[in-house]
């Protein structure tokens, strides 16, 4: 306590003190770094950086930044580098934008360069922006959630294969099909607690989305009834189409975005339509290019990425959806697949 009153009392204190050579004959210094971390936030550190040149020897160690933002934001996990007097600027208002969306429980998010704090921070931005414009045409409920996703390693590479022939599906064989399945989110409102889409009597449990591959589609499942992700129904035609649900039409149709943060792979879908607690949706509105190779992706996906999701209630608005989601190899055919989207979304423009 007298270590703390000792530098928040102000500029009386410190001028009482004018006579001292160091404020370290007081209070070590990793007390006072310790201390800033523990009690102020980064803009309130970086306000005292200005102001206090005092405090500015302990303000400007890294160490000092870095325990405030594991403060402000214990979920993510970042290279002390990202914090130089170099970097700093950038990293917190990247940081900034990060902070936009909710962080799922027991996720860590790493943030290892630049490179990454940006891409996630632009992901999370326009996700957010999305969010707000449907929250501002009368929507009732809209989350940006980042998360982790890992997917089981023993059958992601043949999940991950096109199927040259997909054959009608049961429910009577639907344990047969070659299914992989990822980890299943459980969806926060604003204030980090679980989030609960039923009210009132009778309400249903946690709202959590499920995520699978089959024959290099990704698949979604949003319920709130509690069944595992092995317990969903699948259900496809002959011809590989999935099939609707009719006992999920009258429930809440719902819409997600979902977007990686990846150095090995590319994935983004948009305004992928579900049913409450209806069987597995495929995401065919959006591509996924494996930037690095099919084995870079495949050993990212059983590792977990990292993806930005927007969920929201209602309908897609202005979808375009793609007869396909895009599987590419290489880095050219990326480039080519990436042209023909702009030119797609050019002309519905």
């Amino acid at each position: 306590p007298a270590s703390v009153s000792l530098f928040v009392t102000g500029e009386r204190s410190t001028r009482a003190m004018s006579g001292m050579s160091s404020f370290g004959i007081f209070v070590p210094r990793h007390l006072i770094q310790d201390c800033l971390a523990m009690y102020l936030g980064t803009a309130d550190l970086a306000r005292l950086e200005v102001a206090d040149t005092f405090m500015k020897s302990a303000v400007e160690d890294i160490g000092t930044w870095l325990g405030s933002v594991n403060a402000e934001m214990p979920s993510v996990v970042m290279d002390p580098s990202l914090l130089s007097a170099s970097n700093r600027g950038r990293t917190l208002a990247m940081l900034k934008d990060i902070a936009r969306a909710s962080i799922a429980d027991g996720v860590e998010v790493p943030l290892r360069s630049i490179d990454d704090a940006r891409k996630l921070a632009r992901l999370v931005a326009n996700a957010s922006k999305a969010a707000n414009g449907h929250m501002s045409r009368s929507g009732n409920f809209a989350e940006v959630l980042v998360t982790k996703i890992a997917f089981d390693a023993d059958t992601v590479g043949a999940a991950r294969e096109h199927a040259a022939h997909v054959e009608a599906v049961h429910d009577d064989d639907a344990g047969s099909v070659s299914l992989c399945f990822g980890s299943a989110i459980v969806v926060p409102d604003e204030q980090g607690h679980v989030w609960r889409w039923q009210q009132g009597a009778g309400a249903g449990g946690p709202l959590r989305l499920h995520f699978a591959w089959h024959s290099g589609a990704l698949l979604v499942s949003v319920r709130d009834d509690g069944l595992r992700s092995d317990q969903i129904e699948f259900l496809m035609d002959q011809h590989g189409s999935m099939l609707a649900d009719p006992r999920a039409m009258h429930r809440e149709p719902l819409t997600v975005d979902i977007m990686s943060c990846s150095n090995s792979m590319m994935l983004n879908h948009r305004g992928v339509a579900l049913r409450l607690n209806s069987h597995w949706q495929v995401a065919s509105s959006g591509f996924c290019v494996h930037t690095r190779g099919t084995a870079a992706a495949l050993d990212a996906l059983t590792q977990g990425v990292v993806f930005v999701i927007s969920l929201r209630d209602g309908m897609p608005e202005n979808m375009m959806p793609l007869a396909k989601s895009l599987h590419l190899d290489t880095p050219q055919r990326y480039i080519r697949a990436l042209w023909a989207v702009e030119r797609v979304t050019g002309a519905a423009a």
